[in-house]
Parts: C-alpha cells; sequence; structure tokens
C-alpha cells in the first residue's frame, strides 16, 4: 500500500467519522433540544428541522467518506463536496441554534476540514502524477 493509498483512506475514513457523529448528533436533536443542552436558544420546531438536516448531511458525508476510502472515482469530488458543506453549514447551524458561530466548534471544523481535503487531494491526485512526492 503506496503512501498516496494511505492519505486517501485516512481522508476519507475521517470524512465517514464525521458523517457518523453529525448523524449522532442529529438523533440527539430529533425530538428538540434536550434539557442537558441549556445552551440551545432555538424554538423546538426550528431544533428538529436542524436536526434531520444534520442526520441528512451526516449520511452524505458517511456515503462520500466511504466511497473515498474504497478509492472510487467519485469519492473524491464527494468527500470534498461534502466536507465544504458541512464545514459551511456548521457556521449557519450554530448561528441557529445557538445564537453564536461558536468559534470553539467552527474553528476546529475548519481545520479539519482543511486536513481532510489535502489528505484527499495528495490521496487521489497525487498518486495519479509520475514522480509525485509529499
Amino acid at each position: 500500500m503506496s503512501k498516496y493509498e494511505i492519505s486517501r483512506m485516512t481522508g476519507g475514513v475521517i470524512v465517514a467519522l464525521i458523517g457518523v457523529a453529525v448523524a449522532l448528533g442529529g438523533f440527539q436533536l430529533r425530538n428538540g433540544a434536550p434539557p442537558s443542552w441549556p445552551d440551545v436558544i432555538a424554538a423546538d420546531t426550528t431544533v428538529k428541522s436542524a436536526a434531520k438536516g444534520m442526520v441528512a448531511v451526516g449520511v452524505l458525508l458517511f456515503t462520500a467518506g466511504a466511497a473515498a476510502t474504497l478509492g472510487i472515482g467519485w469519492g473524491y469530488a464527494a468527500a470534498t463536496s461534502a466536507t465544504a458543506a458541512f464545514v459551511l453549514g456548521a457556521f449557519w447551524a450554530n448561528y441557529v441554534l445557538f445564537g453564536d458561530i461558536r468559534l470553539i466548534h467552527t474553528g476546529p471544523n475548519v481545520l479539519v476540514g482543511m486536513l481532510v481535503v489535502w489528505l484527499l487531494w495528495v490521496g487521489y491526485s497525487l498518486s495519479k502524477s509520475s514522480g509525485a512526492s509529499l
């Protein structure tokens, strides 16, 4: 297994795991804001709508991550697009649910998103180039 395959697979696994985490968060919010999350300021109907969106994004992330891990041709585009949608959507979701973009949450999303896109780029693009190196 080459370092490019390892890079692609690592990026794909991270995307898939993010998908699982996002979907689980959506399931936690499916009945509205739980009492254990007092910082959620949105109305229950808004929380329930956001929860449905989170589950959908989680499924997309998991599927795209699995495709990238397996090296399927469309996996790169799907995983990078889903990661970008997740990162951008997190700003909106944090603002809607908590009334603030919460840099402590969105900042790491941006950093992990950049890492994932780089890993996938290395795994898909550089492996097809002759003589490319990390």
